[in-house]
Parts: C-alpha cells; structure tokens; sequence
C-alpha cells in the first residue's frame, strides 16, 4: 500500500529544489539529450538577374554588327581599302539586308515631271530605307510649282509610294517675259500652254496674280459679263480695266468695285451698257459714268485718272 505526501510536504519538497539552484549537468550513467532539429527551409539559390543578361546581349550583338561591318569593308578580312562614310557602309549593309531602295511608285501628278519629283527625293544621300529621310523629302517636294500636297509612303522591304495632288490653273498671266499659268492664291505654276488659252481668264499688270480672286469673286454675279472678258488688267497695282468683246474697256474703281459692277450691269432706258456699241465706260467717279462712242476718242481719254 503506497504513500501519498500530503499537501505540505509536498510544498516543502518544491521550496527546497528551488533553493539549491540547477543541476549543473545531467546526471551520472546518463548521456543529455540533443537538441531537437527545427525542419527549416531549403537553401536559395539567386538567379542572375535580367539586366546583366540584357546587358550581355547588348555587347554580343555590338560584337556581331561590328564583325558585319569590318567583313563588308574589307571584303572578308582579304583586302584593305580607304573607309568610305559611315552612311554609305550603312547602305550598304542594309542593300545586302534586303532594305536597299529598288522601287518608287508615283501617282497624281499631271503636269510635275517625274524627274523633278526624283530630283527632290534625294536618293543619292540616301540608298535604302534605313537612312531614308522622308520628312525632308516631303518638303522639297511640297516646293514644286505645281504640287499642293503630297504624301511619302514607305514599304517594307525596298519601296516607296508618293501621291501628289496638284494645284489647278486659275489663270493666265501675261509677263513680258511670256504667259503663265497662276492658281488660285496667285502662285506661279509654270508656263501657258496654248491648251490654256481660251479656257481660263487672262490678267496682266503688276500684282495682278495676287488681286485676281477678288476681282473674278465678284464677277460670278454677272456670268454674261464674266463671259464676254477678254483680259482684266491691273493699273499700278490699284484698279482694274476689262476689256470685253469687240473692244469695250471698263475702267473700274480702285475702291468699291462690288457697286461699280451693279452700276454697269443696272438696266437702262436705251439698254444696258455692256449692251451698247461702246468704246469705253468709265466707272472710276462715284456720281458719274463717263462714256466714249469713238475709239479714237477713248484712246485719248485712256490716262487713268485717280
């Protein structure tokens, strides 16, 4: 029959193994226990990372490109021979690439020449599409006389597209040194072919390129008018004198020309003037309108008076 202690012995026993501190070691005839191994995680291994692997690209493809460039200038290491520029050993590299200039396609021109659109182009600079400038090129070709617009379109490998729009003949300008054909804003286009003759309105003077809008502007109300002009000329760069059919001059004013045309063209007792056997119809006084019947007479009345 065993023996409990009782409560306080039990006390007792506890107070005396905390008063005579740890045992210093384990005790005799036993071997102390190892410490438990804590399962950890398994050991990192760093990649390299992909900047450096970048980087090594880079210089390996450096390496490549430099070894092609020295194989095309020295014709494999055979021979040597003066450095040409480094643009022409880029065309070069890029023609045996498959990038060389070898096709030009031009659409909407009518009366530019070809050879001055490949003139503008510049291809001697420039022998492939690598070292092609095509925002250069588009604005040379924009300075031609008779190109508006233009487009430069380029395709892969070797070719190049170019669309042209061009400006339309507005007029006749008469020089002394010969006719030519002007648009709308007054630009010089090139010279009067006889083809252009009868069908566009013909101007003389000095500055009558740039005033000829206006003037044709407001001939559009009077079609009858507008159809019987022979040629507006520009007096000093101020007025204009129309000549119509059968020898009628009609010396406008240099201001209010818009109400000189409906004094001309307004309906009269013995016809309207245009409509008369006329010389010469002066409109240059606003309270008056001077008529000649003898061409003679309207010739010594010519002097422009302003």
């Amino acid at each position: 029959m065993g023996f409990a202690p009782c409560a306080p012995c039990r006390g007792m026993r506890l107070l005396a193994l905390s008063l005579s501190g740890p045992r210093s070691g384990p005790r005799r005839g036993r071997r102390a226990a190892d410490p438990p191994r804590v399962p950890g995680p398994a050991p990192f291994k760093r990649r390299a990372p992909a900047r450096g692997r970048a980087r090594h690209l880079a210089v390996f493809a450096a390496i490549l490109t430099g070894a092609c460039i020295f194989a095309v200038v020295t014709e494999g290491g055979r021979t040597t021979r003066s450095v040409r520029p480094l643009g022409e050993q880029i065309d070069d590299i890029a023609t045996i690439a498959g990038f060389g200039l070898r096709q030009i396609n031009l659409t909407g021109h009518r009366m530019t020449p070809d050879t001055a659109v490949f003139d503008a182009l510049e291809l001697s600079a420039a022998a492939s599409l690598l070292r092609f400038d095509g925002a250069a090129a588009l604005r040379r070709i924009e300075r031609l006389p008779w190109v508006e617009t233009a487009t430069i379109e380029r395709i892969f490998p070797d070719e190049i597209s170019i669309t042209l729009t061009e400006r339309k003949p507005y007029a006749v300008w008469r020089k002394p040194g010969g006719d030519v054909l002007i648009d709308e804003e007054g630009r010089e286009l090139g010279p009067a072919a006889r083809a252009h003759a009868g069908a566009l309105p013909v101007i003389a003077g000095d500055g009558a390129a740039l005033a000829a809008h206006a003037l044709f502007r407001n001939l559009e109300s009077y079609p009858e008018l507008r159809n019987r002009l022979v040629e507006a000329e520009r007096v000093a760069d101020r007025r204009w004198t129309l000549t119509l059919e059968r020898g009628m001059r009609i010396h406008l004013p240099a201001m209010n020309e818009a109400a000189a045309l409906v004094r001309l063209m307004a309906p009269r007792r013995g016809g309207r003037l245009i409509d008369r056997d006329l010389a010469l119809v002066d409109l240059r006084a606003e309270d008056r309108i001077i008529i000649r019947r003898d061409p003679a007479e309207s010739a010594s009345a010519a002097a422009p008076r302003y």
